[in-house]
């Protein structure tokens, strides 16, 4: 099968697709034949080598989000059957024609959720409910603060907030203004055309900054109400004057289980359109893959996903017969 990676650091001409085996499931595990996968921009700087150590010894495979149809069981899995459509996060390799996933990292498919859609999930969806549910400590009615409201992350964090009744003010580039879908925002600031008036400032008892390697254009001390608390998902310097307001650093935490949060999401799924923007359906090629890195580094708006051909014009709801 083909498994998309790279074997030394670049530019998106780096990107080989490489023959690997299909891999088997374990006891507790799953295979899945995979439909759609996204780009994340943790793979596009991962590719570009801002997390090098030392020189690659081996590829490196991509991806961690994935849609696709369940092919086989592992001897101990009875939560799925072959034929099931699901969502599934895995650490690496969900480019791939073929992934295995545990099944406490992987959920059946929402009825009526797009896969596209839901295959750019996971890795989002994952950080901001961890965020929201574990980090931050949102009390009930108060004003957050989302920098970075129209990624991924920060999307998905206003729908929380809309559905746990917390006013936001949404931050992002005066451009994403006339395109805000998220729901509940009670204000848009955009960081490049700052407001004039100031009262947007010490606002946000919770300051969320999902900014892209943390930047914040020295807002999330200018959002923050006194004592309050400033959730940093890329862990860039913040300069608060006010000792009191507590900087907390999203991170792994070994008890924080993928299928809770995913679990979460597909509740939302059966009671509330979920808010997620498709830059563009790529055909799952090297060619396709090269083109949505590039893409994914330039400014834009919504995810690039990524189509095998098997799957190209599959319903959500009534997925073809595929053997």
């Amino acid at each position: 099968m083909i498994s998309f990676g790279f074997s030394r650091y670049g530019d998106p001409s780096v990107l080989q697709a490489y023959q690997v085996p299909i891999p088997q499931p374990k006891k507790h595990q799953v295979q899945i034949r995979v439909a759609y996968f996204p780009v994340n921009p943790y793979d596009v700087a991962l590719r570009a080598g801002q997390f090098a150590q030392v020189p690659l010894e081996k590829p490196q495979y991509l991806g961690s989000d994935l849609v696709g149809k369940v092919t086989a069981l592992g001897a101990e899995v009875t939560e799925f059957a072959i034929g099931d459509w699901v969502i599934a996060h895995r650490p690496h390799s969900a480019d791939s024609e073929f992934v295995i996933a545990g099944v406490s990292k992987t959920i059946r498919l929402p009825h009526l959720l797009d896969p596209a859609v839901a295959a750019c999930l996971p890795t989002p969806g994952i950080a901001a409910y961890n965020a929201w549910f574990h980090f931050a400590q949102v009390p009930a009615h108060t004003t957050v603060a989302i920098i970075g409201v129209t990624g991924a992350v920060g999307g998905l964090l206003a729908q929380i907030a809309q559905q746990a009744g917390n006013p936001v003010i949404g931050v992002a580039n005066h451009r994403h203004q006339s395109e805000i879908t998220q729901p509940g925002l009670s204000k848009f600031v955009p960081y490049d055309q700052l407001p004039a008036t100031n009262d947007w400032e010490h606002q946000a008892t919770v300051v969320f900054n999902t900014g892209m390697g943390g930047q914040d254009h020295g807002l999330a001390a200018r959002l923050v109400a006194p004592a309050g608390q400033i959730i940093r998902f890329n862990g860039a310097p913040t300069q608060v004057d006010d000792e009191q307001v507590q900087l907390i650093d999203v991170g792994y935490r070994r008890e924080l289980a993928d299928g809770v949060a995913l679990k979460f999401w597909s509740d939302q799924c059966q009671q509330r359109p979920l808010f997620l923007r498709l830059a563009e359906i790529l055909p799952a090629t090297l060619t396709g893959l090269r083109q949505a890195h590039q893409r994914t580094s330039e400014p834009h708006q919504g995810k690039y996903v990524l189509v095998w051909d098997w799957a190209q014009g599959l319903s959500p709801t009534k997925p073809k017969k595929v053997d």
